[in-house]
């Protein structure tokens, strides 16, 4: 508890930190500190009602992705992914170009301007019968939110898939960077069987789902 925020340590640990210090000070935590067992649930409670509201969180909420997609999509609403231009700026690469075209490879770009990226997210909201036109990344995101505020499975699934196709995106992205760039239709596929995975484990899902798999 006694460690002090280093300049050296990574972005996130200088966060845990930084918050270490701010939920000490939150009213109501001695309390729950004090009591003879500890409750994680009245902890966590406290701190969400602490916390500033963001405009992404209906994303992070119920999403039946995989853990390493919400964590990677969590990462990418903290603009935080570590882009060729990102890197550059921290020099520790000194090339930002697209590895799929010429343009410089941000955040922005990579998630959905990139004509690669872009026709693999257009090709799952196909599959999914939603009527959407892809757009910059603040435009997906503040769109995403939208459609998470909607009652009914389909917009779960649809969050599901957002978040797969993010990971499997940046999957993409780094295997064309290491030389093995596999097809756009892949990609398609192996976000198809991640959201229909994932998805089936929920029941409430499974009529929903079985309506988009057998139209």
């Amino acid at each position: 508890m006694n460690t002090q925020v280093k300049q050296s340590m990574s972005w996130i640990m200088k966060a845990i930190l930084h918050l270490r210090d701010e939920a000490m000070n939150v009213q109501g935590l001695n309390g729950i500190m004090a009591q003879p067992s500890f409750c994680t649930r009245k902890v966590y409670n406290l701190l969400r009602e602490y916390g500033p509201d963001v405009g992404w969180r209906k994303v992070m909420m119920a999403n039946t992705a995989r853990s390493r997609s919400v964590q990677l999509l969590w990462v990418a609403c903290h603009e935080r992914i570590p882009t060729k231009a990102r890197l550059v700026r921290l020099g520790l690469l000194d090339n930002s170009a697209c590895v799929f075209c010429s343009e410089v490879e941000t955040m922005e770009h990579l998630l959905f301007s990139c004509h690669a990226t872009r026709t693999v997210w257009e090709h799952i909201l196909k599959w999914l019968v939603v009527d959407h036109r892809s757009d910059s990344w603040n435009s997906e995101i503040a769109w995403m939110n939208r459609q998470c505020k909607k009652k009914g499975n389909k917009s779960r699934i649809l969050l599901c898939a957002f978040t797969e196709t993010i990971y499997e995106c940046w999957w993409y992205r780094n295997q064309a960077c290491f030389g093995e760039k596999p097809s756009e239709m892949t990609v398609v596929s192996r976000i198809i069987d991640a959201t229909v995975y994932r998805c089936w484990a929920k029941p409430k899902l499974r009529t929903t789902l079985s309506r988009i798999l057998m139209p």
